[in-house]
């Protein structure tokens, strides 16, 4: 995008997630986490750029919900998103199958710990109002506009179904039962663990 002949520069990342070998191998002591090395060699990079964009394919619904400890359903330490944040990461978006990894409690946890962390993010809401937003960035008097949806929320593999009075909560593209049929199985009992 160009104003008054200066280049405004965004990036994007994509599937910005923490699987079971990368947060064992992030683990300190105790609940002590650090993730800076994942970043580390991107952080130069993302400062060439105005603003910086992830797709975040993982969750911070807290230790008591339980730690990722399955290949399909995540949950990652706060420790996480201050890494993303600290490597120059400005905004997430949040609407992925794995939004409900750990059900709509967690959902809206991941929300606080991304406010927290002061991480923009779109794509995932707290309240209808948050949902009925459209989420814009202005740089350089330049507004841009960014949209997330997700194709399904992982519905087949966690059970979690959104009541009629909870979709706003997440920016889906078809519905969840739509996802169960596509799948072609039962819907699978919560397939995480409490830690």
């Amino acid at each position: 995008m160009y104003k008054d002949d200066n280049l405004i520069k965004l990036s994007f990342l994509g599937d910005i997630m923490c699987e079971m070998p990368l947060l064992k191998a992030s683990h300190i002591i105790g609940d002590d986490y650090n993730f800076d090395d994942v970043f580390k060699e991107m952080k130069p990079i993302f400062e060439q750029s105005d603003y910086v964009v992830g797709n975040l394919e993982t969750i911070c619904a807290g230790k008591e919900s339980g730690y990722t400890n399955h290949v399909f359903s995540f949950n990652t330490p706060d420790q996480f998103i201050d890494s993303i944040q600290k490597s120059g990461i400005d905004m997430v978006t949040t609407a992925t199958n794995h939004s409900l990894d750990r059900g709509i409690d967690g959902l809206k946890r991941n929300l606080e710990t991304l406010n927290k962390y002061n991480v923009e993010n779109t794509g995932t809401y707290l309240t209808k109002e948050d949902s009925e937003e459209i989420f814009y960035k202005e740089i350089d008097g330049v507004k841009i506009a960014f949209l997330n949806y997700t194709y399904g929320t992982n519905t087949h593999i966690n059970g979690e179904i959104l009541r009629s009075d909870e979709l706003f909560h997440v920016g889906l593209l078809k519905s969840q039962k739509d996802e169960i049929e596509q799948y072609g199985r039962k819907m699978s009992p919560k397939t995480f663990k409490q830690n």
